[in-house]
């Protein structure tokens, strides 16, 4: 990111050499290396933001021997214990919630897709999909439900990690003063649903999920796909 910034800031300021005043000259690169710093302070937070996420997650893996305690007599496979358990969750699964909405709103003050995706992607913690996800895998114990549970909160974290690495290497997503929030909240729904698909079926040991964006050309096509749309 750092190395990019540098390059883009000589760059800007070798063309706004051509016929400039010494006055003008001052200006321009005042106003550069305003930009240079905004940036990198936006992109230090989103760094940080991400990292205060992968800690709720943390958190929610560290307390699981409190949750089993508080539903160990019940059982998965039956209506009465689903409902049960579910009951015991949403009490226990508020609390970290609210942390999540607290940290996550601060991707608000990075860029729009990082916005854009930690608010859609929040979904895939609600405990009604929680219950799509067991049912499609065809889970009945109450432990798998609950590594199931571990590893949405898990899934949020490496999404939102993975699209700071990502926006950390194209300086688009910092630098431009048009805003994408529509297009990114568009690009992000549709990860959403490829997510779920994703998270419906049996997961394999070192599977991964990959974003639209880090794949060959996800790049491109987002960018496309914004500028099609102004």
């Amino acid at each position: 990111m750092y190395d990019l910034l540098l390059k883009w800031g000589l760059e800007s300021l070798s063309k706004a050499t051509l016929n400039r005043s010494e006055q003008e000259l001052s200006v321009m690169l005042e106003a550069i290396r305003a930009k240079n710093t905004l940036v990198a302070e936006r992109f230090r937070f989103a760094w940080n933001t991400s990292q205060s996420i992968i800690g709720v997650a943390l958190e929610v893996e560290e307390v699981q021997e409190e949750l089993k305690n508080a539903i160990q007599d019940y059982q998965w496979k039956t209506k009465t214990g689903r409902s049960k358990i579910l009951w015991q969750l949403q009490e226990f699964h508020a609390r970290y919630a609210r942390k999540l909405k607290k940290v996550r709103c601060s991707y608000d003050a990075t860029n729009d897709l990082l916005s854009a995706y930690s608010s859609v992607f929040d979904s895939l913690l609600h405990l009604d999909l929680l219950s799509e996800f067991a049912d499609a895998r065809g889970l009945t114990k109450r432990s798998d439900v609950l590594w199931l549970y571990r590893g949405l909160w898990q899934f949020y974290a490496r999404v939102m990690s993975s699209l700071v690495r990502v926006t950390s290497s194209d300086l688009r997503f910092w630098l431009t003063d048009e805003p994408y929030i529509a297009a990114a909240f568009i690009w992000a729904t549709k990860d959403l649903d490829a997510a779920k698909a994703w998270l419906s079926r049996p997961v394999g040991h070192g599977q991964r999920f990959f974003l639209s964006l880090e794949t060959p050309g996800g790049l491109v096509d987002f960018w496309s796909f914004v500028e099609n749309r102004e």
